[in-house]
């Protein structure tokens, strides 16, 4: 409900696996206290909006993976400079990466997979040095990854995983570049 934006001292909702319906009230992205939202595996449409972080200087945490979102990967999250983790698996995301994602500098676990994005990976993802986990599986991308671009990535079986993925669906070619890092998995 949208009265959940009236409550200024939230800083933890968890309500995932509740089957809710309808969207996501635009007033809970206006709690400024708020340092997680997981609203993964219910039913939840429309979409996030397109200033996300510009109230939640606080955020950490942002899970809503299993849902029925759609529209763009909002472009304004650079300004998340908080954020840990950000979950936006099987939605129905559409368009590109925006290259905000790759200006997290705290970002260690992505997930992006499962959606109808296009494009190619941004080049600013070679910025996240903290980054541990990534899912891009299904989310058909395109395009060439040259592992030079990205030599601050840290190994990651996760990073392995998802890009073989991707690279077994047809989806990019990313050989070269999961050679280089499972190098430094050894």
């Amino acid at each position: 409900p949208s009265s959940l934006g009236m409550l200024r001292g939230l800083q933890h909702l968890n309500v995932g696996h509740n089957s809710l319906t309808g969207s996501i009230p635009s007033s809970l992205f206006n709690v400024s206290s708020l340092w997680m939202i997981s609203l993964w595996g219910n039913r939840l449409t429309g979409r996030l909006p397109s200033d996300l972080c510009d109230n939640l200087p606080e955020i950490e945490t942002i899970a809503v993976s299993y849902n029925k979102l759609s529209g763009p990967i909002p472009s304004n999250l650079s300004t998340c400079r908080k954020l840990q983790m950000l979950s936006l698996s099987f939605n129905a995301f559409s368009g590109q990466i925006p290259e905000g994602v790759g200006m997290l500098p705290l970002i260690q676990e992505l997930f992006l997979g499962d959606n109808y994005l296009t494009g190619t990976i941004p080049g600013s993802i070679s910025n996240l040095t903290s980054l541990k986990k990534i899912g891009l599986e299904r989310a058909h991308l395109s395009g060439t990854i040259n592992y030079h671009t990205y030599p601050l990535i840290p190994c990651s079986d996760w990073l392995l995983g998802s890009l073989h993925a991707a690279q077994q669906k047809g989806r990019g070619d990313y050989r070269g570049f999961v050679k280089e890092i499972a190098k430094r998995c050894e």
